[in-house]
């Protein structure tokens, strides 16, 4: 089950926490689903990630667990197995697909994971203990943006935020619609 950071932030918390358990009890890999196990790993993996700062975190890491999963299922590997060397090769495979930012999120998401269930006992290594990540140049990026020179000057602040010019920047700004009311119109619509 994916569950996208927006799905998840315009669900109240407890909803959210019943989202996330149902996409945990579908992850591969986990071994049989037993509800009463308090220190199971489907529930403490759920723990885990009602345990994240926000909805966005929360469905990234939910998102790198299913992928590291997946790929456990298909080898054939326990998760609580894994050895060192069973990481390295699925840090070769992330390294081909992937950028080395996000392979090295992929990789701190799971050394995390396996930290949570080492301390909760569940775990008896973390097979990503002293594992190299990829070395990440902290002063460039590849998002597009304005550099220094190109921007405000130093502690420039707007006046006032800009007046909506019509009612349809309203309507864009105000609450989310409600399935059920009708949709506002603007004046400056035009109907055919």
């Amino acid at each position: 089950m994916a569950l996208s950071a927006a799905a998840l932030a315009r669900l109240p918390a407890a909803y959210r926490r019943e989202a996330v358990t149902a996409a945990v009890a579908a992850l591969p890999g986990l071994g049989r689903l037993r509800l009463s196990d308090r220190y199971g790993l489907h529930r403490l993996t759920a723990v885990w990630l009602h345990t994240r700062p926000s909805p966005a975190t929360t469905a990234a890491y939910l998102s790198d667990r299913t992928g590291y999963l997946r790929w456990c299922d298909g080898q054939r590997l326990d998760p609580l197995r894994a050895y060192r060397a069973d990481v390295d090769l699925w840090a070769t495979v992330l390294g081909e697909r992937y950028a080395p930012a996000t392979v090295a999120r992929k990789l701190a998401v799971t050394s995390s994971w396996y930290g949570y269930l080492l301390a909760n006992e569940v775990a008896t290594r973390n097979p990503l203990a002293g594992l190299d990540r990829p070395a990440l140049d902290r002063d460039t990026s590849a998002t597009v943006s304005l550099s220094r020179a190109e921007g405000p000057p130093p502690g420039y602040r707007p006046a006032s935020p800009r007046p909506p010019s019509c009612p349809r920047t309203a309507c864009a700004t105000a609450s989310p619609p409600r399935p059920w009311a009708p949709a506002p119109r603007c004046a400056t619509s035009r109907t055919r």
